[in-house]
């Protein structure tokens, strides 16, 4: 009977420490955190972005549609602003993307929508 009790304490043991791990390894990014790099400028509402890398963000993960974006350092605040939901298309692809609004002649395109990774809604910027 004892060798029975030890054999389910080791088993116990095993499967507590496997679940453990588990968890441990799997890392959720509440605020959907992405980095961009742009070869050129884009818009964005009430401004123009130069060339370069910029975060995009959920500036407060309990209200999904206000969305930041920041320099790569985040030492400047380009945009903090509420968004509107829209659908992501059935692409099959969840990564994170943007989609882009039509522009005149010389300007930059403008940002239209941000599709945070595995998310199937994405944030529609308000221009």
């Amino acid at each position: 009977m004892t060798t029975r009790k030890w054999l389910h304490v080791a088993f116990g043991v095993v499967i507590l420490g496997l679940l453990s791990t588990a968890s441990t390894g799997a890392i959720w990014n509440a605020k959907r955190t992405t980095y961009f790099t742009f070869h050129r400028a884009v818009a964005i509402p009430g401004m123009s972005l130069p060339a370069g890398t910029y975060v995009f963000e959920l500036a407060d993960p309990n209200t999904l549609n206000l969305v930041r974006i920041l320099s790569r350092d985040r030492h400047k605040v380009y945009l903090t602003a509420f968004t509107t939901f829209v659908a992501r298309p059935n692409t099959g692809n969840m990564d994170s993307t943007l989609a882009f609004g039509e522009s005149s002649a010389g300007k930059p395109p403008a940002i239209k929508v941000w599709y945070p990774q595995d998310e199937t809604t994405g944030r529609q910027f308000i221009y």
